[in-house]
């Protein structure tokens, strides 16, 4: 017959073996977890920023043939897709305002700030000068 102790060692160490690894399983998925819900918080920004990009180069295209025609072209457009990347930026703000109540990394909140910012300083800059102003202004000095 097998001694106790023998018997008690033999279930053990398997059994011990089996739980490091059950608990090293549960701990990866735990983390697992925590980068998946980052990932998550991450998306709404995302979406919002990848608009607005997508808004801007539309922008961008139709001020460049606006240019280009001396002011004939694509005035009306123009300045409807200005109103669309103005409300885009607004939706921005908004976002970047709840993420700053749930971002607590203050490299990051600075970051995005400063970035948005440098936007909002471009939206003044580039609106000196509207499409009907530049177009009247043109037409006097010539």
């Amino acid at each position: 017959m097998i001694p106790r102790r023998l018997l008690l060692a033999l279930v053990a160490v398997p059994l011990v073996a089996i739980l490091a690894l059950t608990g090293f399983g549960l701990w990866t998925a735990l983390q697992e977890s925590r980068r998946a819900a980052a990932g998550a918080d991450a998306l709404p920004i995302a979406t919002v920023v990848l608009e607005l990009i997508h808004d801007l180069q539309r922008e961008r295209g139709y001020s460049a043939v606006w240019v280009a025609s001396d002011g004939r072209l694509f005035q009306e457009a123009l300045q409807r897709q200005r109103l669309r990347v103005d409300a885009r930026r607004t939706t921005l703000r908004s976002v970047i305002a709840g993420l700053h109540a749930e971002v607590t990394n203050p490299v990051v909140v600075r970051a995005v700030s400063e970035d948005m910012d440098d936007l909002n300083a471009f939206a003044r800059w580039s609106t000196r000068e509207t499409p009907t102003s530049a177009r009247s202004s043109r037409s006097t000095r010539t």
